[in-house]
């Protein structure tokens, strides 16, 4: 009978992938370069545009709930926002609550927080900034996925919303304010409350 002595198969298997393989060039290999374009900033409006933004700060403190409310009222257009020719305007904090399934529109509970001038100049690129802090009593967490026992939910809606000629109101014509759809923003707010 014959002996048929093993032998590796590592230098055949190396030789035969230098054969399939594409040759790679020793070196640095050429690379394509690639436009790089500087941001553009977007035109300024050749008008005033005062626009709203609004964010929210939570804490639970001894079972009430504490938020303290940022807004800011900010003129995004290239012109001033001067008073007069302009109307006055009043930046205006509300907030609705409902208890879910309800809606606010069947609850009907809207309530105004408070509100204040913007004054007689905006200038350009210009802000102002308006907090409001507002108590919830009895806030077992925030947020309502599912209520517990002794729990029911609870939204708040607050709204910052800029009112000309207050506290009547009145829409903004194009040469006081050339984008109307900026100046109400609203954040829901919904929260567990504690009960019998």
């Amino acid at each position: 009978m014959r002996t048929v002595r093993a032998t590796s198969a590592a230098p055949l298997v190396a030789l035969l992938a230098m054969l399939v393989s594409p040759t790679v060039p020793a070196g640095p290999q050429p690379t394509t370069p690639v436009a790089k374009k500087d941001p553009v900033a977007a035109p300024l409006l050749p008008c005033p545009d005062l626009a709203i933004k609004l964010s929210v700060a939570k804490t639970i403190t001894g079972g009430n709930g504490v938020l303290t409310l940022n807004g800011s009222v900010c003129n995004l257009g290239g012109m001033d926002y001067v008073v007069p020719p302009a109307s006055p305007v009043e930046a205006e904090y509300l907030v609705r609550t409902w208890h879910p399934p309800k809606t606010a529109v069947q609850e009907k509970d809207v309530r105004q927080l408070a509100h204040q001038s913007v004054g007689s100049r905006l200038n350009a690129s210009g802000f102002i900034t308006y907090t409001q802090t507002y108590t919830i009593p009895n806030v077992t967490r925030w947020d309502n996925p599912l209520a517990m026992k002794g729990e029911r939910p609870v939204v708040k809606e607050f709204v910052l919303r800029l009112n000309k000629r207050y506290p009547q109101g009145d829409r903004f014509t194009t040469n006081e304010d050339c984008n109307a759809d900026n100046n109400t923003v609203a954040l829901d707010v919904p929260y567990m409350e504690g009960g019998p």
